[in-house]
């Protein structure tokens, strides 16, 4: 995988190319979204970017815990897209993935520092 710091340019495929901003800042409780969130800079210093893998799961804020592969078929991510969504990983756990967002595991506390992420598709074409 990719360490990520500051932007990067993710070619999952000729079709599917993501970008990737990771900044440093203060959480101050924004709400965390899938595509725009904040991991905890204490549980999450060195994020990598992959792709999904088998038995990967995810627990979102407030949610019980669940394998991506049951999460993207709830929000409907079609299946073409399902293994070109960048996931985070921070020693060998799902930190966060793309349209679903951050784990629970890895929120930042109000006033905490946090990598603030944002992850968008490019369309080149």
């Amino acid at each position: 995988g990719t360490h990520l710091r500051g932007e990067l340019r993710c070619t999952a495929s000729p079709d599917h190319v993501w970008h990737i901003s990771c900044e440093e800042v203060t959480y101050q409780g924004e709400e965390q979204g899938r595509e725009r969130f904040f991991l905890s800079c204490t549980g999450a210093h060195r994020i990598q970017v992959r792709s999904r893998k088998t038995g990967d799961h995810l627990t979102r804020p407030s949610r019980k815990g669940k394998s991506l592969k049951k999460l993207m078929i709830e929000e409907k991510i079609p299946i073409s897209m399902r293994d070109q969504l960048p996931v985070l990983e921070v020693a060998g756990c799902v930190a966060a993935a793309a349209g679903l967002g951050p784990d629970q595991a890895f929120l930042p506390q109000k006033g905490e520092r946090a990598w603030k992420i944002t992850i968008h598709p490019v369309n080149d074409r």
